[in-house]
């Protein structure tokens, strides 16, 4: 498992999103894809496309299944996919 891939992990996990959830495999996409290409953030819709190519399903089922995963932490999808992707990404590190 690469950095990324393992960051986006342990982070959906401490929000306590579960695996066996359709959007957590979902989520894992969005934060490698918002890591590399932040712009698409903006472009929400965009991202659910590009993930949905990804996993061969539509993006309305992309959205669904993340709003699923991230409504019981009372965000949008975008709020929550933005914020993961800046904590784990894109603010530098202090340690």
């Amino acid at each position: 498992m690469d950095e990324k891939r393992f960051k986006a992990n342990h982070y959906l996990d401490s929000m306590g999103i579960k695996h066996a959830n359709t959007g957590f495999r979902y989520l894992i996409t969005a934060l490698e894809i918002g890591a590399d290409n932040p712009q698409l953030l903006y472009k929400i819709s965009d991202l659910y496309e590009e993930i949905a190519q990804i996993h061969g399903t539509k993006k309305t089922n992309v959205e669904k299944s993340i709003r699923y995963c991230v409504s019981p932490s009372g965000m949008t999808n975008k709020e929550f996919i933005s914020r993961a992707v800046d904590n784990l990404y894109l603010q530098p590190n202090t340690n």
